[in-house]
């Protein structure tokens, strides 16, 4: 395992280090409504998402190809990441294109998601997964109403983690933190092909980590907030830890909920804001705070919902 991890950090840095003095046109363009402060990063690199999806999903094929035997746990996440990432991309593709930050429509980035869900569920199905869910000790049989279940959970994880890529270091630390999470799961129930996957991805997100945080020198772009979200939400469903997953998803619940609160707070009143700005480390933004402390706080409280989640749930 220490291996994959070592191949996949090294390939990683070195393939982040070609992107950033790569000469290509790939920047950032902030939205106008955005942050003043913000603006100074228009002209960053983004889409280096890419690389640390690229990288882990060639490894799990050389992988399998190693084991000489198709694990369909390691398929299936695999695919789960390539394929959201391929939405994130075409999203960042079309912003990078156009040189303005709107790319896909909501309604055509919403069909493309809920395209994406419905493969990964006939997979499930096809390949035996029970449809019911287990939250707090309590069975609930869904049958068909699975399909709408995990329909919500990917459109929600992968969106909430794209609004928590607001800031240098936010998005890739946090999910850093809930990935140490399902190592802990994966080596409680002794998955050590998940666990290895999971290594690969940890390490080349890490690499991506360095040059992101605390000052980015590149964004991971939709292509990376859409395909981490998508891979922790079917990491959960491969582990039915739909219970612990809430807690694990701290801060993108907090992130989105902010978002879902100021959009429905400004149409009841008119026009009028609980936060400066959504989502919620723009707020805290806004109210002075360096980016760098937003990040820490943040941090603090993942872990500390992590650990209570990994409590919860018996796997530590």
């Amino acid at each position: 395992m220490l291996v994959w991890f070592l191949i996949s950090l090294i390939l990683s840095i070195a393939s982040n280090i070609i992107f950033l003095k790569s000469k290509k046109s790939l920047k950032q363009v902030e939205r106008e409504e955005g942050l003043a402060s913000h603006k100074v990063k228009n002209g960053t690199k983004t889409m280096a998402g890419i690389i640390f999806v690229i990288i882990p999903c060639l490894l799990s094929i050389i992988y399998l190809i190693i084991k000489k035997e198709f694990i369909f746990e390691v398929f299936f996440l695999s695919l789960t990441y390539f394929l959201f990432g391929i939405v994130g991309f075409i999203d960042d593709f079309l912003k990078v294109v156009k040189k303005n930050n709107l790319g896909l429509s909501s309604r055509l980035k919403m069909i493309l998601l809920i395209l994406v869900s419905g493969l990964l569920f006939f997979l499930l199905l096809t390949f035996g997964y029970e449809t019911s869910v287990v939250i707090f000790n309590f069975q609930i049989s869904m049958g068909f109403f699975y399909g709408l279940f995990i329909l919500f959970m990917y459109a929600s994880v992968t969106n909430a983690c794209n609004f928590t890529d607001g800031i240098d270091g936010l998005c890739g630390g946090v999910s850093l933190i809930i990935l140490i999470g399902f190592i802990i799961i994966s080596n409680f129930n002794k998955n050590d092909d998940v666990l290895t996957f999971i290594l690969i991805v940890v390490a080349s997100i890490l690499a991506f980590y360095h040059f992101n945080f605390p000052k980015a020198k590149f964004f991971m772009g939709d292509t990376g907030s859409l395909a981490i979200g998508g891979l922790l939400t079917s990491l959960a469903i491969i582990f039915k830890t739909y219970d612990v997953f809430i807690f694990m998803c701290l801060i993108f619940i907090f992130e989105a909920l902010s978002v879902v609160v100021q959009i429905i707070y400004f149409k009841l009143t008119k026009g009028k804001r609980i936060f400066l700005m959504s989502p919620l480390h723009h707020h805290l933004e806004l109210r002075g705070h360096k980016e760098i402390i937003i990040n820490i706080i943040f941090y603090i409280a993942q872990i500390i919902a992590l650990y209570i989640g990994l409590l919860i749930g018996g796997f530590i």
